[in-house]
């Protein structure tokens, strides 16, 4: 069996190799772990946004933020082209408005 000489341009490169390897899986499983609380905290940042905007932001806190967000906030849809208003849009009033504008 050959000894693994680790002074050798092989060697540098298997262990760059491998090396190389083990951080991008370490790296890319980080980032699939945090996915969720990544998506998480870009939806708070946008309901912590819209709160400021309104000067209903009382504290900086995450369930005070949701629980005001939901407590005062409705979504609307407005399409623009028409200034049409639409009150709290479902999956069917996309479908029509996407159908209409193809």
């Amino acid at each position: 069996m050959a000894k693994f000489n680790k002074d050798s341009v092989g060697g540098t490169v298997t262990v760059v190799v491998l090396l190389s390897l083990v951080c991008s899986i370490v790296v890319s499983g980080a980032a699939v772990a945090l996915k969720s609380k990544q998506d998480e905290q870009k939806a708070l940042d946008v309901q912590r946004n819209i709160l400021t905007v309104a000067g209903l932001m009382k504290e900086d806190n995450a369930s005070v933020i949701k629980d005001t967000y939901n407590k005062f906030i409705e979504p609307r849809l407005v399409r623009f082209a028409k200034v049409v208003i639409l009150f709290k849009p479902q999956k069917r009033m996309w479908k029509n408005l996407i159908q209409k504008q193809r």
